[in-house]
């Protein structure tokens, strides 16, 4: 499967929610602190290496010590994870208490299992120097007291300002930090506590506390926000399954779509089980992050494998639900030209041709064009897939997944969220 995203002349209609395509956002998905609840221990290096091993990006937690060395340490003190320090070491705060060289060489695996008493805290330093020359191994920086400049220095002496993303709830250093390094990448999380009943009070509760944090980042043009992580907790049966409310999460989701941004959740509740995931995945989501790492794991490889078809099936009901014509292509189309148009008062009328063409050899090339007859705009891009071209006004396209084993045909196309075709498979998934 060779995977590509093409976005041309990207612009959100009022009323109309992009649908990001959550299989292609997998990659975004993250375990907590590296090694989730009980699977590996806290914000280790080892644990790092584990995480990117097994296909994912992983979030950690910098602060630093007393005498300026930056390192992944989740608490302000030992006290949790390094078992057999004395308290004399083990209750004095790590950031204004205690040197690198007091710490560095203490056990903070033995606290989860003696397997892992070979583990010690690493440095920023370490952690990006591993990185470095894997472009696909993604960071998400939790920062503890570290500071943005000093993570971004650091990232960029080490040559992966494009793996780290600035991650944590103050949308000011977001913006603070694409300042300082600009093009910088950054994940806002949006999460309250304590953890929720799944009564009405506590749903409130969230969604009012979100949406305190929301009129900030509406308020700032969504600036310096590149992905979301919305905390969330899911119970089974209960009055209120998830908190915050799946319809807010689904409204948030299309919201952040809407400025092109992808939103993942953390089921702080209900995480241990592969259905929260899916069901999130339902609701719009790109992407997770977990406290339990192989159940995560789990999701996305069915998922990026197929054996779930939840967002194209979402989807479709919206292109549907807005008014759209659904297009069938027949099994083994060399040539289809077809249309599928929308009209909806929120954003005025929509329509689209499709030119599909199979690319026979595998080192065959087509032109992708898109133009818009608002503007002289035009982008090009030579990959192995048929031609395309779109051509309302402000409009845009995205290309998300070619399988040569499926003859080389386009795959998946969108359009401005009202439409998912499959056309590789020989139609739109239902």
């Amino acid at each position: 499967m060779m995977t590509l995203l093409v976005a041309a002349g990207l612009v959100a209609s009022a009323g109309l929610a992009a649908q990001l395509d959550g299989v292609n956002f997998l990659h975004l998905s993250h375990v907590h602190r590296g090694g989730g609840k009980l699977e590996r221990p806290d914000n280790t290096l080892s644990t790092f290496l584990w995480c990117w091993g097994n296909g994912s990006a992983l979030e950690c937690d910098c602060r630093k010590t007393s005498d300026g060395v930056g390192i992944m340490l989740h608490d302000t003190t030992l006290r949790r994870t390094a078992k057999y320090a004395g308290p004399e070491i083990a209750d004095r705060k790590v950031s204004s208490e205690l040197t690198w060289a007091q710490i560095r060489d203490f056990d903070v695996g033995s606290y989860l299992s003696p397997e892992f008493s070979y583990e010690r805290i690493p440095t920023i330093d370490a952690t990006f120097a591993a990185m470095k020359g894997h472009p696909t191994w993604l960071c998400f920086v939790d920062e503890k007291g570290a500071g943005p400049e000093m993570i971004a220095r650091k990232a960029v002496e080490a040559g992966v300002q494009d793996q780290v993303y600035y991650t944590g709830s103050d949308y000011d250093k977001a913006v603070e930090w694409t300042r300082l390094l600009p093009g910088g990448k950054t994940l806002l999380w949006i999460g309250t506590w304590p953890r929720p009943e799944h009564v009405a009070a506590d749903a409130d509760r969230f969604e009012a506390h979100y949406e305190k944090i929301m009129r900030k980042v509406r308020a700032g043009g969504f600036k310096g926000v590149s992905s979301v992580s919305l905390h969330s907790y899911y119970r089974p049966g209960a009055e209120i399954e998830f908190v915050p409310r799946a319809e807010y999460l689904g409204k948030l989701v299309d919201e952040f779509h809407a400025h092109g941004i992808p939103v993942c959740s953390i089921p702080f509740e209900g995480g241990e089980s592969e259905e929260v995931y899916f069901k999130l995945f339902d609701l719009g989501f790109d992407g997770f992050s977990t406290d339990y790492p192989s159940v995560m794991f789990s999701v996305i490889r069915k998922l990026r494998e197929g054996g779930r078809q939840c967002a194209a099936e979402t989807v479709f009901r919206r292109a549907i639900e807005l008014g759209g014509s659904p297009c069938r292509v027949e099994a083994g189309t060399t040539r289809l030209i077809d249309s599928i148009s929308s009209g909806n008062e929120d954003f005025g009328s929509l329509g689209f041709s499709v030119l599909v063409e199979e690319v026979d050899e595998p080192g065959e090339y087509a032109e992708i064009s898109w133009s818009s007859s608002s503007r002289a705009d035009k982008f090009h891009s030579r990959t192995r897939t048929p031609s395309l071209s779109l051509s309302p006004p402000d409009s845009w396209l995205e290309i998300f997944s070619f399988d040569r084993g499926g003859g080389g045909v386009l795959q998946y196309l969108q359009t401005n969220g009202i439409a998912f075709l499959d056309l590789g498979r020989g139609e739109v998934q239902k």
